[in-house]
């Protein structure tokens, strides 16, 4: 199996320079309200980003906001002029990614992410979801958050989704957490990456993307990447 990494930027120059001197070539776009409110001034910076630094863009997060049918729509738009593949619906103001009501939102290019504020997203969750032909992005903080309230055991869980059901996995968001506290830098919370990525890395095939702190995402490449060769040897 073969993963690709990712960084994630802004629809902004200076972040998106930074983050290309960490070592990145494919990003997941973050988008806020003001981005999608000045859209086109959005799609030209990103479109002269991708020609200027010969960059992709694989994924557009919708943003964390109220107004959620209004920004997805923007976000489809905006996916589609700077012709990025997938739009990532998610958000904080949500509740239920997978309540019926979410699910019958999910359109052809479009993936949920498991995790919401208010609801358990389990293995059995996960699974229901992805049987609908619904594809998801895999937030592996989030399924940790949710095999502690769920008192089920992650490590065992993770090779069981990824064993069996990986294929409707298109995108991984890939971080460390602790009590609570997601995305942060890899070795900063208490997953075990090496058991983790050697379950990921034996199932998945495509893009995960390092959903850290901008200033860390080079710092948890190099770690991801050594800890990959490790298991390879």
């Amino acid at each position: 199996m073969s993963l690709k990494l990712a960084g994630k930027i802004a629809p902004n120059m200076d972040d998106i320079k930074r983050i290309i001197y960490q070592g990145f070539d494919t990003f997941e776009i973050h988008l806020e309200e003001k981005h999608l409110d000045n859209i086109d001034e959005s799609v030209r910076l990103l479109l002269d980003a991708k020609k200027k630094f010969k960059i992709n863009f694989i994924s557009a997060h919708t943003p964390h906001t109220p107004r959620v049918d209004f920004y997805l729509e923007r976000t489809k738009e905006m996916a589609k002029k700077v012709e990025i593949p997938i739009v990532l619906f998610h958000g904080s103001f949500i509740g239920d990614m997978f309540a019926e009501e979410i699910l019958r939102k999910v359109t052809k290019g479009m993936i949920i992410e498991n995790g919401s504020d208010n609801a358990v997203h389990d293995l059995d969750a996960i699974k229901s979801v992805i049987k609908r032909g619904i594809n998801i992005c895999f937030d592996i903080a989030h399924f940790h958050f949710d095999c502690e309230r769920s008192e089920r055991d992650f490590y065992k869980d993770l090779e069981i989704l990824f064993k069996n059901w990986s294929t409707g996995i298109k995108l991984i968001h890939y971080n460390d957490c602790k009590k609570e506290q997601d995305n942060l830098a890899v070795g900063d919370g208490v997953i075990n990456h090496k058991k983790a990525l050697s379950i990921i890395s034996k199932y998945y095939s495509g893009t995960m993307i390092l959903e850290v702190p901008p200033e860390k995402q080079g710092e948890s490449r190099e770690i991801v990447e050594r800890i990959l060769k490790e298991i390879k040897k």
